[in-house]
């Protein structure tokens, strides 16, 4: 199992652990994110060519997004009776943290080696009233590649000297093919509801039953199969899927995000209580390491986090895992 760190504009470090069981992850210091994953030398996501795009696109590729992940009607947020208002970058709303958001810093780094694999640690510090928000912030985000397996493990704490909300996520673009679409793709979700909007602003605002919807991926299917549903176009802003979805309960060992196309599948399992789904339906033009130029519903983006933002008191570690697990269906059907 080998580590190799390289540093870069700006001050940020890429990380590059490559297993031995045809695993390679490439994390970055800058929004203490992933930059690149490959198994058997095959893209799994898609990222910027250019490190600059990288660190600033307004996709996120990647990035640890916070410290309240999606959008904030007219960038508010509540904390008992007191609200906190804070920077508004998506029209009125604040979305993934505004532009003093977490995914737009560089992180310390700190590396261990273990038995079992290889932990790469960040660590961030948030002063009081950064972005509007509320409490001096200890941040530490851990990924944990295993030596002999196909899995990562992304554990997310922070605790906050005042009583605050917390969102956190991940906002990497899965593309387990390498082609041009992700709409080959099979998704399924253990979910039996999903967001409902506000038409305006976009905001979450409810949920719904998906049964009889084209939210329903209790049962796997592709993801082309009802991208073009009007349900799926008829909101300000919507093109594709960018619905959250509350998981239904499972077993310990089960997943509750399953994403598989080609030879490869990616199960997801974590204890937020739910998913967002963003297929990407909106062309940025950014370069891509995979191909020239990016194009619509060219990567899934499935953000684990919880449904509503979640309350915690002074001091009180907020803690939450995904862990992504990789296999090969040719190696099943061996099996």
């Amino acid at each position: 199992m080998n580590i190799d760190i390289f540093k870069a504009k700006h001050g940020a470090k890429f990380i590059t652990i490559t297993n031995d069981a045809g695993l390679e992850v490439v994390l970055s210091t800058f929004g203490a994110s992933i930059y690149n994953i490959k198994l058997d030398m095959e893209p799994m996501i898609i990222t910027p060519r250019y490190f600059d795009k990288f660190y600033h696109s307004g996709k996120y590729y990647g990035k640890t997004i916070g410290r309240i992940a999606g959008r904030l009607k007219n960038g508010v947020y509540k904390v008992g009776d007191k609200e906190y208002h804070v920077e508004q970058n998506e029209g009125s709303n604040c979305l993934h943290g505004g532009k003093s958001g977490i995914s737009e810093k560089n992180w310390l780094l700190q590396v261990k080696r273990f038995k079992e694999g290889i932990a790469v640690i960040f660590h961030l510090t948030t002063k009081k009233g950064e972005g509007g928000f509320n409490g001096k912030v200890e941040y530490r985000v851990t990924y944990n590649v295993a030596k002999d397996e196909n899995n990562i493990n992304v554990v997310y704490y922070a605790k906050c000297n005042e009583d605050t909300c917390f969102n956190l996520t991940n906002h990497t673009y899965w593309n387990l093919c390498n082609q041009k679409d992700i709409l080959q793709h099979r998704l399924q979700i253990k979910s039996s509801n999903v967001s409902t909007f506000d038409e305006e602003d976009f905001t979450i605002n409810g949920t719904m039953d998906v049964t009889n919807t084209v939210f329903d991926f209790r049962d796997a299917k592709l993801i082309k199969k009802d991208i073009k549903d009007p349900a799926l176009h008829t909101l300000k802003w919507l093109n594709g899927y960018d619905h959250r979805f509350m998981f239904d309960p499972v077993d310990d060992n089960e997943s509750q995000v399953i994403l598989d196309c080609g030879n490869y599948k990616l199960n997801i399992y974590t204890d937020f209580n739910a998913v967002h789904v963003y297929t990407s339906g909106h062309t940025s033009k950014d370069e891509l390491i995979n191909e020239d130029f990016d194009d619509v519903f060219r990567g899934i983006a499935l953000e684990c986090s919880n449904f509503y933002i979640e309350e915690v008191k002074a001091r009180i570690p907020y803690s939450h895992f995904v862990k992504y697990k990789f296999r090969r269906k040719s190696d099943e059907k061996q099996s």
